[in-house]
């Protein structure tokens, strides 16, 4: 079961990623992964996104890759995730 903050945290973006087709898969160590058909949709919520929390005073990171991931059990894993994470890690 996911801590009080994250679950927060899942609740305030899952709007946005299922209102672009995008579902969340789940929480990492460092971050949100979520998947969507297409990098369009992907893009336009992540922007949405951006600009909803810095309503509310909150800075994000957000990475969006369009690599191909491995499903493993209910989580995603492989080179694009990895480098989802370092995009949204470098600003």
């Amino acid at each position: 079961e996911l801590a009080e903050p994250a679950q927060a945290l899942v609740a305030a973006i899952r709007p946005a990623v299922e209102q672009y087709g995008g579902s969340v898969v789940g929480l990492t160590g460092a971050g949100l992964v979520s998947t969507f058909d297409s990098a369009g949709r992907a893009v336009r919520a992540a922007a949405e996104l951006r600009v909803a929390l810095a309503t509310v005073g909150v800075a994000l990171g957000i990475g969006v890759h369009t690599g191909e991931v491995r499903h493993l059990g209910d989580d995603l894993t492989g080179p694009g995730v990895e480098i989802a994470s370092a995009l949204r890690m470098s600003g």
